[in-house]
């Protein structure tokens, strides 16, 4: 979970340096699924939207 946090936190930051071009808003960076048992598969949402001026494209998307 911490990797994926890490991840979109990054993302954020690469996004947001630029003043022109794309640039991704997430609604929140966190998820928070409290304690979950070993072997267990746990789903997070995250919503965002461009709010730069040229088109978003997003690739080469990981799970953490």
């Amino acid at each position: 979970m911490r990797k994926l946090f890490l991840f979109f936190a990054g993302l954020l930051f690469a996004f947001n340096s630029f003043a022109k071009g794309p640039q991704i808003k997430f609604e929140k960076t966190i998820v928070d699924v409290g304690t979950v048992p070993i072997h267990t598969k746990v789903v997070g949402e995250f919503k965002f939207k461009n709010v730069g001026d040229e088109k978003l494209i997003i690739f080469m998307v990981k799970p953490g």
